[in-house]
Formats: C-alpha cells, structure tokens, sequence
C-alpha cells in the first residue's frame, strides 16, 4: 500500500485518486484498503448505503453523542440504560459499521444506516441478546457482535465435575506418541493434577485421533467455539440478523 499510495501523497493531499476529490471524510483514503476488501464502493455507488437500516451494536458501548452518529441514535431500540456506558472499543465497531458520510473522520462502510446499542458493563446477557421489545424487533434488522465468550469456563467446570468422578483411567491404556495419562495419573484422579500429562498426550494430533476420550479434554488448550456453546447461547447468536 505504502508503494501504491505513499504517506506523503495522502498527507500533502496530492491525491492517489481522483475519486477523494469526491469523498470529503478526511481520514477515507488511508482506510481505503478496507473498503476495497469487500469491494464496496460499488455498492455506493448502486446507491445502496444502509437507509432505513438500524444497527444495534452489542459492545461496551459506543459514543451516541460522536458527531458521525449524530441523528443516528435511537434510544427506543437499545437496552435499557446504555447511555451509560462509553467505551472506545464499541465506538470504533459503530464507526466501521455506520459511521456518517459527513467530514468527520472516515466513514461506515453503510454509513446512512441508524444506530442502537446494548451495553456488556450496563446490561445483563439476556437483555443484551433478546429482542427486549417489540419496537427493538421491528426496528433492529442487524446485530453487531464483535466479543467472545469468557475461554470455556462453563466446560471446565463440566470436565472437572466429571475427572472427580473418574475411577479409572478413560483414556486409552498405549500411546500412539509418548506415553498415556494412564502410566502417570496412577495415584490421583483429582481435579486438575493431571492437566499438564492430558494436554501434552492429546494435542499429539496421532493420539488425540486415535483417543476418543481426548475430545472430552479441549477446554485444556482450546477457546470456545460455535460448538462449545449451550443451545440458548447458539439461539442468541443465530438471531443477530432476522430481516
């Protein structure tokens, strides 16, 4: 990009491109990269810019009160008390996802979309994921949720309930790499004393294939996934767009 546009083209507004004559939001041209990774200028230019859309972003909450949401906010389809909290990083995903074409920094790629929010530090995960009125229902047609769920944590207490249960050992008695749990967890199958021994025979890709117990043990080196989630969790996330 450096090559392409040099910082000194943009700065000095010597210009890259005719077309920047055009786009007045002044800091457009160095987040150009972005926009032609999902090609949308065209979409613009079809005249498709997010009229009659309203965004609820799902985050610490973004500035209402920024000038590139101004006239933009609707408090009727956000969570109760989400003009409380303001934080950098849900301004920042407002602003990539409907920030105004207007002068003001650069611009959302549907920047004529509307804005609500629903606050992690001001709100509960019920009244974050559920459609909390029927006014937020017709008006929310998309769900903005840049955040993950806390590493397994509800998992790790399921196995650990499950490893004080344990008489003996489940895994597979022969190692197809190094050596089994079973041959230095003899003494103790309390909770956690063998996590170090598990984790390094079942991250061996040939063990853990030939160990089905090893796929009861990812929460030791794995995140959550989209698999890992309880069925209300997958239902929360699955209606983040419903028009």
């Amino acid at each position: 990009d450096s090559d392409m546009c040099p910082y000194s083209a943009w700065v000095n507004s010597s210009g890259c491109d005719s077309k920047y004559e055009f786009i007045s939001d002044p800091l457009y041209e160095p987040n150009q990269w972005a926009y032609d990774l999902i090609n949308v200028e065209p979409v613009w230019a079809s005249g498709v810019t997010g009229a009659g859309v309203t965004i609820n972003i799902v985050d610490l909450g973004p500035d209402h009160t920024h000038p590139d949401f101004e006239y933009k906010y609707d408090s009727e389809a956000s969570c109760p008390r989400s003009e409380i909290n303001i934080d950098n990083h849900g301004t920042t995903c407002a602003a990539i996802a409907l920030a105004s074409a207007n002068n003001e920094c650069s611009r959302g790629v549907a920047y004529d979309a509307n804005l609500s929010k629903c606050s992690f530090r001001e709100n509960s995960l019920e009244e974050m994921m559920s459609l909390h009125s029927p006014y937020a229902l017709e008006t929310n047609m998309i769900s903005s949720n840049s955040w993950g769920v806390v590493p397994c944590s509800e998992l790790d207490v399921e196995r650990r309930s499950r490893f004080r249960r344990l008489q003996t050992c489940p895994f597979a008695p022969v190692a197809v790499v190094g050596t089994s749990p079973c041959d230095s967890c003899t003494d103790s199958w309390l909770p956690g004393s063998c996590d170090s021994t598990i984790l390094e025979y079942c991250t061996n890709p040939y063990n853990y294939e030939a160990d089905e117990e090893c796929a009861e043990w990812t929460h030791l080196w794995t995140e959550c996934s989209f698999q890992h989630l309880n069925p209300l969790q997958v239902t929360y996330f699955m209606r983040g767009v419903h028009s």
